[in-house]
């Protein structure tokens, strides 16, 4: 288990508890706009989706770089970072626009 403790005392992740409902695995905007706050003000690394992980384990995320993402343009784009939606599903991994049928995210850092 990881300990996480510059990101459990911080005032913003206290407030940062927009879990999915219990019957449901979807994301939603409330989610995703939190979740940006939450990077802005921490940075995307592969310590941060560790912790989500363990704090949204319903919830897939996926770390990388914007070049690993090709021309697709980002579901939401900020200017450090971009998220894309992950579809369900049994077969390959693959992208959606559809929130709804999204289960994770993608956060694609943006290098300068």
């Amino acid at each position: 288990m990881l300990d996480m403790p510059v990101y459990e005392e911080s005032p913003l992740v206290q407030k940062f508890s927009p879990t999915p409902e219990a019957s449901s695995n979807q994301l939603s905007m409330a989610f995703l706009n939190e979740l940006a706050d939450m990077l802005i003000a921490y940075h995307p690394s592969w310590q941060t989706v560790q912790w989500l992980r363990q704090r949204f384990p319903a919830i897939r995320f996926l770390l990388c770089s914007e070049d690993d993402m090709a021309d697709r343009e980002p579901f939401l784009g900020f200017e450090e970072f971009g998220f894309y939606l992950m579809a369900g599903g049994w077969g390959c991994a693959s992208l959606t626009e559809d929130i709804d049928k999204s289960v994770g995210v993608v956060i694609a850092t943006v290098e300068s």
